[in-house]
């Protein structure tokens, strides 16, 4: 921007790109807008960038009366500077003594360091300063130069976009991948990147399920390079515990649980119909599922089980039912023999058997009273 009004111009420009602060131009120091750091020459591009730039970039000059645009740099640059301002304390010494106006007040001005420049000095200045003659001698050169008749109007080519990563060019709305498995789009000369979406930890759907990151394809094109997120695994909030796909655990209750692609499924013992002669026994309170869960034992082919009783018999034990009946288990099957009949005789009488006792003290029996008289007893002996 080496036109009329650069450093505001600079200043504008610098301020749109964030380079310099967003305030009053004013209040911006003249020297910043001009400085390597806020605006990029040309030189400093690569070749490419340039051709870029020189073929898509649209330049632009504003012109000003020259009287005025005198005044303005004059107004700016010394009468309303301040002295310690960039260029009262760069060039008024030097402009002081080159193109002063030689009296000896200016000489005087001069020796104690005055940066009053007076608008005569500026003027003169612009007029003997070598740079200027060049610039008067060149303006001459490009009056007296006859340009050729200007070609037919062709239209600008469209805008194109330059991939570093690939070293190619790309038309407006071409799409490709950038590295970093990223997404990029030509738009008016600008590649427009699109990054991969987060990868989820969670499904709101299923909140037993927990998610791993999966990598997307090496070298492969976007979106199938990005991470992608398998929610096939299985989180216990008992155990605290993340469990893949397809792992089966137990947790309290005796209960089974799987893992079936991020849902989980709960199978509890089941209901044991007891068969007759069978009991049921505890399960093992710290294995797992179905070793905890309890269990029926029922009598072996050879032993015998006691209704009345609740009670497994092995093979060839002997016991007394409530009706003074002898059973014995002989191979697995119970053979009942209650008690004998039992007839008075004459003179005698039937009584009830031991009440509760054991076969055959619990069968009646018969009672028959003795005749002998009971024998003396025995003589009496001294010692």
């Amino acid at each position: 921007m080496k036109t009329v009004s650069s450093t505001q111009w600079k200043k504008v420009m610098g301020v749109l790109s964030g380079r310099l602060p967003d305030i009053a131009l004013s209040k911006i120091r003249g020297d910043l807008p001009h400085r390597r750091n806020v605006h990029r020459f040309l030189s400093e591009y690569s070749p490419e960038e340039i051709r870029t730039r020189l073929n898509s970039y649209t330049s632009f000059m504003f012109v000003r009366h020259p009287l005025e645009r005198l005044v303005s740099g004059y107004r700016n640059k010394f009468g309303n500077a301040p002295l310690d301002g960039y260029f009262p304390s760069h060039f008024a010494a030097d402009i002081k003594s080159r193109y002063g106006s030689g009296n000896v007040t200016s000489l005087s001005s001069h020796l104690r360091g005055d940066r009053r420049v007076t608008f005569e000095e500026f003027a003169r200045t612009l007029k003997m300063a070598p740079s200027f003659v060049c610039l008067v001698a060149l303006v001459a050169a490009a009056a007296a130069y006859a340009p050729p008749e200007p070609a037919a109007y062709a239209p600008p080519e469209p805008a194109r976009c330059y991939s570093e990563h690939l070293s190619k060019h790309f038309n407006i709305g071409d799409k490709w991948t950038e590295a970093g498995c990223q997404q990029a789009e030509c738009v008016d000369g600008q590649a427009s990147l699109t990054q991969c979406a987060p990868v989820a930890t969670a499904d709101a759907s299923l909140p037993s399920a927990r998610c791993r990151q999966v990598a997307g394809a090496v070298d492969g094109q976007y979106p199938a390079c990005c991470p992608t997120a398998v929610c096939d695994q299985c989180y216990s909030q008992e155990l605290d515990t993340v469990f893949d796909d397809g792992a089966v655990w137990t947790e309290a209750g005796c209960t089974q649980v799987t893992c079936d692609k991020g849902r989980v499924a709960s199978v509890t013992c089941p209901l044991v119909k007891l068969a007759a002669g069978c009991r049921l026994e505890e399960g093992d309170a710290t294995g797992a599922y179905p070793s905890c869960c309890p269990q029926p034992v029922c009598p072996r082919p050879d032993q015998c089980y006691s209704t009345e009783l609740d009670q497994v018999f092995d093979d060839g034990a002997v016991w007394t039912e409530s009706d003074c009946t002898q059973v014995t288990c002989q191979a697995g099957e119970a053979v009942r023999v209650p008690c004998a009949a039992v007839a008075a005789e004459p003179g005698c009488e039937v009584r009830e058997g031991t009440a509760g006792g054991q076969y055959p003290t619990c069968c009646p029996q018969s009672y028959c009273p003795t005749t002998t008289a009971p024998p003396p007893p025995p003589p009496a002996k001294y010692y």
